[in-house]
C-alpha cells in the first residue's frame, strides 16, 4: 500500500466474527433509570465494587459558557449569572451574551452554550465485595460485564 492509496477505506472481516443481521437486540444500550430502593453495583473510593441499595436521589444543574478571552467553564451554577434570572425563567438562549460572576468576585462577559443536569445517588453499601484478590493479582470484570453495571453518578446533557 502506498500513501496515495490511504484515503480508500479497506475493511476485512472473517466469517467467524461477522455480525449476523438476523439477531436483534432486546435491551437498549442507553442509561437506565434508577429508582429508590433499587439494588445496584457501585464503585467505592477504594476501587472495589460493592452491592448497594439506593436510598436517596438529587439533581444539580450546571451551565456551560464561553468567556470573551477564549476560555470556557462547563460547571457554572445558574445563580452565578447576573444578567439573566435563571432560577425563575430557566436557562438563557444558546449563544446569548450574559454576565457572569466568579467566586473571586470578578464580573466577566460570556456566551451561553448549553445546560448539564447531573444526577446524584446516595447509596447504602452492603458488605459483599465483588472484586476478588487472588495471590496478589486483582481480578477485574470484563468490559462487557461492567457496561451492564449501574454506577452511582450519571450525567444527562440537556
Amino acid at each position: 500500500m502506498r500513501p496515495a492509496d490511504w484515503p480508500y477505506v479497506v475493511s476485512v472481516t472473517c466469517r467467524k466474527h461477522k455480525r449476523l443481521s438476523s439477531k436483534t437486540r432486546t435491551t437498549s444500550k442507553g442509561p437506565q433509570t434508577l429508582t429508590l430502593g433499587q439494588r445496584v453495583i457501585g464503585r467505592n473510593s477504594d476501587g472495589w465494587y460493592y452491592h448497594c441499595t439506593i436510598i436517596g436521589m438529587a439533581t444539580q444543574t450546571f451551565y456551560e459558557v464561553n468567556f470573551d478571552d477564549g476560555s470556557y467553564c462547563d460547571n457554572l451554577h445558574p445563580e452565578n449569572i447576573l444578567s439573566h434570572d435563571c432560577l425563575r425563567t430557566g436557562p438563557p438562549e444558546v449563544g446569548e451574551l450574559i454576565v457572569v460572576t466568579t467566586p473571586e468576585g470578578q464580573v466577566i462577559n460570556a456566551s451561553f452554550v448549553r445546560q448539564h443536569t447531573h444526577k446524584f445517588y446516595q447509596v447504602r453499601k452492603n458488605t459483599t465485595r465483588l472484586q476478588s484478590n487472588l495471590s496478589g493479582k486483582s481480578q477485574f470484570y470484563t468490559k462487557k460485564n461492567t457496561s451492564r453495571f449501574s454506577f452511582v453518578n450519571n450525567t444527562i446533557d440537556g
